[in-house]
């Protein structure tokens, strides 16, 4: 059998000779080309005492790096996934075995959308192929927007040290620290700025304009408002249920908009969903289009909470503890006094909202 160098030049000047060949890298020992009669070529690498082939994918839907990384790989722990799994296959496995059992809903589809809105290009590529080289280029991609890349490599390093640990592949490929410093934000937005945001969302429209409306008028995460379910309002209360708040626990809040939401088409269990029937993730078309009308740049929809809360206590609203209760946050009384407590503060929740929506509409009409 003839060794050569398996470069793209040599392969791509291989021609069918009427039988089957194979041709033996000299660069990486056990990886070899095997050329069919009809001139299909394939890689594969030998593994161990039983010399075990394992087909590593046809040439050229797999380019030769690919090939020679996974045969690599293979070679340093022949037990690393032999089967070839793909980076999306070992994601779904990962994802069904301990993202969906500990995470809740909400949180579980947003590491599932992560995920895979950044890794597609990846996604056929064998999972022990993937290398520091090809995430390092991924996060570059995003330096226009630091947190999503934080966001995406909480994801991807979670991800490959669960493939670390269970022998999907032999080591992570996460060799580098979070591409981007933290930073705390403290953007609250000026008057100006909230009456600009406002009108856009008014001139917007269902979906997305009503999602703001409602994150200006009740201060909820963006996430909330995305997944929320007619189920979850009555006429007095929006009510979201512990298992997919953010804090573990239920939250109520007084529901002073009955008129506003009636203007929302029921065509769904949730106010706001996706031509899918599932809760609308397109949150960042849409915010890309508020700002465009808005005028207002530089801020994200969890601003709004920040600037909810900060025109509480300037508009003398309500005292700190109420305000907290509103944006629903958890407190320090016991799981007893919680309980008990949370009717009893109900009314002077609604108080304070109903002075915040008078002072809100002074705003608009300046």
């Amino acid at each position: 059998m003839p060794r050569i160098t398996l470069t793209n030049a040599t392969i791509r000047a291989l021609k069918p000779t009427g039988k089957q060949e194979t041709y033996w890298c000299n660069l990486t020992p056990n990886f070899a080309l095997r050329m069919s009669q009809k001139g299909g070529k394939s890689f594969f690498v030998m593994l161990g005492r039983e010399r075990k082939r394992i087909h590593l994918g046809k040439y050229p839907a797999t380019p030769l790096k690919h090939a020679r990384e996974k045969a690599r790989a293979l070679l340093l722990n022949p037990s690393a996934r032999p089967d070839g799994k793909t980076l999306g296959e070992a994601f779904d496995a990962y994802f069904k075995s301990a993202i969906e059992p500990n995470y809740k809903p909400r949180s579980a589809r947003a590491v599932r959308l992560t995920f895979t809105r950044h890794t597609r290009e990846l996604c056929d590529r064998p999972v022990i192929s993937i290398t520091t080289s090809d995430l390092s280029t991924l996060f570059s991609r995003l330096s226009h927007t630091p947190s999503e890349a934080n966001h995406l490599y909480k994801a991807v390093a979670a991800f490959f040290r669960h493939a670390v640990q269970h022998g999907v592949v032999v080591a992570s490929p996460i060799t580098f620290p979070k591409p981007y410093k933290e930073v705390t934000r403290d953007r609250v937005l000026t008057d100006a700025e909230l009456v600009a945001v406002y009108r856009a969302a008014m001139e917007m429209g269902y979906p997305f304009g009503y999602m703001i409306l409602l994150c200006i008028h009740c201060a909820f995460r963006i996430g909330e408002v995305a997944g929320m379910k007619w189920s979850y309002i009555t006429k007095d209360y929006f009510t979201i249920p512990a298992e997919v708040y953010k804090t573990g626990k239920e939250h109520i809040l007084p529901n002073l908009h009955g008129e506003n939401l009636a203007l929302i088409p029921r065509t769904s269990e949730y106010l706001f969903p996706s031509r899918r029937g599932t809760p609308i993730t397109s949150i960042g078309f849409y915010k890309r289009q508020l700002d465009e009308l808005s005028g207002v740049t530089g801020w994200t929809v969890h601003d709004l909470r920040r600037t909810f809360s900060s025109k509480c206590a300037e508009w003398q609203i309500a005292p700190p503890d109420i305000i907290e209760r509103l944006l629903g946050h958890t407190t320090a009384l016991s799981p007893i006094a919680r309980i008990y407590n949370r009717w009893h503060y109900l009314p002077q929740m609604k108080a304070a909202l109903e002075r915040y929506e008078q002072k809100l509409a002074e705003l608009l009409k300046r």
